[in-house]
């Protein structure tokens, strides 16, 4: 996350994901930069890429097992965001994130959820699900893992805290910094960048979507990438 511009105050210490603009004055997520890095397998909190042959990591609530209206047939769970993460990223979030903080953490708008045990989860495979029907978020497609191969529970950051040095440590074996980092600013420069990968991707999502499946269940498929 070393080199990554700011989050406006009252956050101005913490890096801004690769994932997220602040174009609006406040840092949130963009589906375009989110959909940009995980098709071309790169961690959406760092931007840098996730080889392949080794696990990726999502943060989940709940566990994968709890999450029924996510999970699907064939050992497929599905997640609509943010996209794929390295395993100490995904722990990074767990302390930056206001929600993924604390594991009763609730938004306003879903303050009737119940939430279980949070946890970071390792996966063997990841790629996009394309379902016949609209879930009930409404999404037509989700971020689809596959062979669950980890999990770390947590209650707080404060537990992640403490791992946190040793996933690093783990980490700098897999993530290669000298490949180039996907990332975009608000600049006029990036966003046309940005742009010309959105472009590309509708094409890819096409492609993707008539591609063999390397999973297919009841009423989705799924393709690896």
């Amino acid at each position: 996350m070393r080199g990554l511009p700011s989050i406006y105050k009252p956050y101005d210490d913490l890096p801004i994901p690769a994932t997220s603009t602040t174009a609006f004055g406040t840092t949130s997520n963009d589906p375009v930069r989110e959909l940009a890095l995980g098709l071309r397998r790169a961690c959406s909190m760092c931007g840098y890429p996730m080889p392949r042959g080794k696990p990726v990591y999502h943060v989940f609530t709940t566990s994968p097992q709890q999450h029924l209206h996510s999970a699907h047939g064939g050992g497929v769970v599905t997640h609509p965001s943010p996209g794929p993460m390295h395993r100490s990223c995904a722990a990074y979030s767990t302390a930056s994130c206001p929600f993924l903080k604390y594991r009763q953490s609730r938004r306003r708008s879903a303050r009737h959820v119940t939430r279980g045990d949070a946890e970071i989860v390792g996966f063997e495979n990841f790629g996009m699900v394309f379902f016949a029907e609209p879930t009930r978020r409404g999404d037509l497609r989700e971020w689809g893992y596959l062979g669950q191969c980890e999990g770390v529970p947590y209650a707080s950051w404060k537990d992640m805290a403490r791992m946190y040095d040793a996933m690093i440590a783990a980490d700098a074996k897999v993530i290669d910094t000298s490949k180039p980092r996907l990332y975009w600013t608000d600049s006029d420069l990036d966003r046309g960048r940005l742009m010309e990968c959105a472009r590309i991707d509708r094409v890819r999502l096409l492609q993707l979507r008539g591609s063999i499946p390397a999973v297919v269940g009841n009423g989705y498929r799924m393709a690896l990438l």
